[in-house]
């Protein structure tokens, strides 16, 4: 089965207002026209690379906007099977990451990378419970269909061959498009344009789409003819077909029920917007307006073929975002939900008991009102306690208040930190012991650029450190004529490389969001070597991860990590430059894992992730007791460490981050939260 990997918007998120034209079927049909249509990976956000503009301008640019045009015009195009790339990206733990992103992998997706749901997620659940509620638009085919008195409009349809179900999605024709617009529907049923209430419309408001159904039978005996709002689901609650219908706060709406001469439809909110009922030649026509934050429900009795009347939510597109249609936990996901939940900020579960009492699983941030639609409910509990001013509307749905989780935690200030008593360039030591390295030695690599002859590698996956620090010890008997040192390097976007001779840094190339490998030459001030004696390079190589690949078949990721050479230049032109031997450490235990339970990805080759500086219980009584606001002047790596006791109350769900401030200068971190990287 074919599968497409489509991403319309790109990933420029600087300029979170450009957009790219919406796709057709045409171009999905081009390799099989006969297979399902499956998005096996469409744009749900963006990365955003080192020195980008922020996971803020990525959502923006996908936002929940972006949903509704581009998420439709995808079902309208018969795609039957979707994966959004990310609903949640969350944070590349350790060294997981790719070098083309840094530590944050929050995508800009419906769930930021702290677990909080933005109206991305909200626009995702309108569209699922959809989906849900009409499980034949899975089974349709493409229809002609027309918009009457707009031609800056288009409309594409299909229609179930079996029910006769359709629905039509209406959109700017051009993409980019981003203007109010009005129109009718032609050609609907056996109407010729819809809506029919004289001085009305179907409105779009800038980027936007609808999605329109008609000729729905729903399983309680009642029938959609049309409706110009959108459908968010239906269930059966009781002896009741509920269903719910949206649209933007302020825009007109018009359904048609089919009904025999008897039906009828009463608004049961008090004092509530104005709507208005006629008869109608299928059935009964019902107008209204959607207003703000308002839940309008009409009552619709001997519409049913089946006796059961109909409970009509018609609701702006907020309140819509609020709404929770939800089972009983450990149902089938697939299942049709049986309770309608409005007002937490999410809903996880809910069923009756059978004294009837709701038992809802759900998330709160604030002090909410809780309302819900369920068959027998005469009680309320969120979270096991009962929700307070409990009663019953004139409609029949459950109201009560619940009490949010109150004051945000205090957390523990990061203070008395210590400082290791190994300096920022303790391997650079010439004394140094590297006896148990890994003397670089191997003739022969799979990776790539391919080894010079005679020449052996000094890539660090050849010797089995794959992630993190590399470090480099040169041992080389000194001629005292040596000028300067050339190394080329590779670590993949934003790596840096530093060196010293003989305990004396020499130079270091910071980095480049740009810049995947580097040829940096270091000059060597005379006074650093050792003539006629053993004199030692130190090299750390900062990889920021293995290359990915993607894009079809790729020699990507085999290209080398670490040092790929190092030429010494002389002063002299009749001298030969030395030998340098090198050997190299990373990852304690490189492949043979010693910390199986972090994994291979948390803790690279730096001496103090060797030593276990970053776990919890390392005696650190030597250690030094410093400021928050401690420096280093000289180049190299240093360590600190805090204890900190963390008491958060354990019926709340506290998301917590660190927050770096800018810093100017050429400075790079590691965070260790009980010896796990972040």
């Amino acid at each position: 089965m074919y599968a497409w990997d489509t991403y319309p918007a790109g990933f420029t998120c600087s300029n979170p207002g450009r957009w790219a034209q919406t796709l057709h079927d045409g171009s999905y049909h081009r390799y099989s026209n006969s297979s399902p249509l499956f998005l096996d990976e469409f744009q749900g956000g963006s990365f955003d690379p080192w020195g980008g503009s922020g996971y803020d301008k990525c959502r923006e640019m996908t936002g929940y906007d972006f949903e509704r045009l581009y998420y439709k015009d995808n079902i309208v195009a018969g795609v039957t099977l979707s994966n959004f790339y990310m609903t949640f990206g969350g944070t590349n733990w350790g060294h997981l990451a790719a070098p083309v992103v840094y530590s944050s992998y929050d995508y800009g997706s419906p769930i930021t990378e702290s677990r909080q749901l933005t109206r991305k997620f909200n626009e995702n659940k309108l569209l699922g419970h959809l989906l849900l509620a009409v499980p034949e638009m899975a089974q349709t085919d493409a229809f002609d269909a027309q918009v009457a008195n707009n031609t800056v409009l288009q409309v594409r349809a299909r229609r179930n061959p079996t029910t006769g179900m359709e629905f039509r999605v209406f959109r700017n024709s051009n993409g980019l498009i981003n203007s109010n617009q009005t129109f009718h529907a032609a050609n609907v049923g056996d109407y010729a344009t819809i809506p029919q209430q004289p001085g009305t419309t179907i409105a779009l408001q800038g980027r936007d789409s609808k999605l329109l159904l008609a000729n729905l039978a729903f399983a309680g005996g009642n029938k959609l003819v049309y409706s110009t709002s959108e459908l968010l689901t239906i269930m059966t609650v009781g002896p009741r077909e509920i269903i719910v219908l949206y649209g933007q706060e302020g825009q007109q709406g018009e359904t048609v029920l089919a009904a025999g001469p008897n039906a009828t439809a009463t608004p049961l909110l008090l004092n509530g917007p104005s709507t208005s009922s006629t008869r109608d030649k299928n059935g009964i026509r019902i107008n209204y307006v959607h207003t703000a934050n308002t839940l309008q429900p009409i009552l619709v009795k001997g519409a049913s073929s089946a006796g059961r009347d109909l409970l009509l939510l018609i609701v702006d597109r907020i309140v819509a975002e609020q709404l929770w249609p939800a089972r009983a936990p450990g149902s089938n996901p697939t299942s049709q939900p049986d309770i309608l939940v409005r007002g937490p900020q999410l809903v996880r579960s809910a069923f009756v008991s059978a004294r009837g009492a709701v038992a809802i699983a759900a998330d709160l941030d604030a002090d909410t009102v809780v309302e819900v639609f369920a068959a027998g409910a005469k009680a309320l509990l969120v979270n096991q306690v009962f929700a307070e001013n409990v009663q019953v509307t004139a409609y029949g749905s459950i109201i009560g208040s619940v009490a949010g989780p109150g004051e945000a935690p205090a957390l523990p200030t990061l203070d008395g930190w210590k400082v290791a008593p190994t300096g920022p360039a303790h391997e650079a030591d010439p004394a140094f012991d590297d006896s148990e390295w890994v003397v670089c030695t191997k003739a022969h690599s799979n990776l790539l650029p391919a080894l010079a002859p005679g020449e052996p590698s000094l890539y660090a996956d050849d010797y089995g450190f794959h992630v993190g620090h590399t470090t480099y010890r040169g041992h080389f008997k000194a001629t005292g004529s040596e000028a300067s040192i050339t190394l080329v390097a590779q670590g993949g976007a934003a790596f840096a490389i530093a060196a010293w001779l003989n305990g004396n840094f020499i130079g270091s190339f910071v980095g480049h969001p740009n810049a995947g490998s580097t040829v940096s030459n270091f000059a060597i001030p005379a006074d650093t070597l050792l003539p006629d004696e053993d004199n030692v390079f130190f090299v750390i190589v900062d990889s920021m991860g293995q290359e990915e690949g993607g894009g079809g078949p790729s020699d990507r990721d085999r290209f080398y990590r670490g040092l790929g050479k190092a030429t010494l230049s002389l002063n002299s032109t009749t001298e030969a430059a030395p030998t340098i031997n090198w050997k190299i450490n990373g990852n304690l235990g490189g492949e043979h894992l010693v910390d199986t339970v972090r994994g291979p990805l948390n803790a690279g080759g730096l001496f103090g992730e060797r030593a276990g500086y970053h776990l919890p219980g390392f005696p650190d009584g030597n250690w030094t007791e410093v400021g928050e606001s401690d420096s280093f002047d000289a180049p190299g790596v240093s360590w600190y460490r805090t204890e900190i006791d963390l008491d958060l109350p354990a019926n709340l769900d506290v998301p917590l981050g660190f927050r770096f401030p800018t810093q100017s200068g050429s400075i790079r971190s590691q965070l260790y939260v009980n010896g796990w990287q972040f």
